[in-house]
């Protein structure tokens, strides 16, 4: 369970920084 939340987690700051980028 933790390992699918941290992976939720890494997706959303991926999420966050490609926003960033743009």
């Amino acid at each position: 369970m933790a390992a699918v939340y941290a992976d939720g987690v890494n997706v959303s700051c991926l999420m966050i920084e490609a926003g960033q980028a743009k």
